[in-house]
């Protein structure tokens, strides 16, 4: 059965983004994005929220044949485009990013067929409303968090229940940033 891993960028105090949306605090450490693009071999579903997918769907295309594109850029850029991405939005009328579809139910309904379907794990890729959903009704299984070395003060954070977790897996980067993959007990 696959498992369902959540996916996020954090500040060390816990938020996603500061009190107005802003990300400016922001960078991903070449190492950390190479040890995340490898993780992705263990993918076989992306879900993606509205705003995202919008996002994704009009950059990593293009990275693929970017001159200017960083080895891993390019190595995510296709393995974004080929995997099947699921798409959670109310307003969005299709979705024609190669490989995406929308939503054909509510989250946990998707998740529920999704985790039979083919062995590969689906992951919710930093789409906080999903993962917040994800928590709330008791579907999420890992945590992939890369956490800045940045604190904020205030702004949204992701958590806001108690969740219990097991550590997996912790690294440190030169860059102060920390990788931790922790596995949700129940």
């Amino acid at each position: 059965m696959s498992r369902i891993v959540a996916q996020m960028e954090l500040t060390l105090d816990g938020y996603m983004t500061g009190p107005n949306g802003e990300m400016d605090w922001f960078s991903l450490d070449p190492d950390v994005w190479q040890l995340r693009v490898s993780k992705y071999e263990s993918i076989g579903t992306v879900l993606l929220g509205r705003r995202n997918y919008e996002g994704f769907a009009g950059f990593w295309p293009l990275m693929a044949t970017n001159p200017a594109a960083s080895p891993t850029d390019v190595t995510f850029s296709r393995w974004l485009d080929a995997v099947p991405k699921v798409v959670f939005s109310h307003t969005l009328q299709g979705a024609p990013w190669q490989n995406s579809r929308l939503a054909e139910g509510d989250l946990a309904g998707e998740l529920a067929k999704l985790k039979q379907q083919n062995g590969k794990d689906v992951l919710i890729m930093s789409s906080a409303s999903l993962i917040q959903q994800g928590q709330h009704l008791g579907l999420l299984d890992e945590l992939w968090l890369n956490v800045h070395p940045v604190t904020l003060g205030e702004g949204r954070r992701l958590f806001t229940e108690r969740m219990n977790l097991e550590l997996l897996e912790s690294r440190v980067f030169d860059s102060g940033q920390v990788f931790l993959h922790y596995a949700v007990r129940r």
